[in-house]
């Protein structure tokens, strides 16, 4: 047999907790939202970084290759 007067109570207490967590999940996953934008900015910026050295790398190789073939037929 329960008690009517702790029931409410205890459902308030529940429904407190619940909210409480609820709001701390919904700050843990915006850090970790504003965490996984800033890892994909750092990946991103190094991935172009990585595609500019390699290019600049392959137009000097090309040009070299090119200065080396004009040499080869004079």
């Amino acid at each position: 047999m329960e008690l009517p007067e702790e029931k409410p109570d205890r459902n308030n207490a529940l429904s407190r907790q619940l909210v409480s967590d609820l709001e701390n999940l919904r700050d843990a996953l915006t850090r970790l939202s504003l965490t996984l934008q800033d890892i994909a900015f750092d990946v991103e910026t190094n991935a172009m970084s990585e595609v500019s050295q390699l290019t600049t790398a392959l137009l000097v190789r090309l040009q070299a290759k090119e200065d080396g073939d004009k040499g080869g037929h004079r």
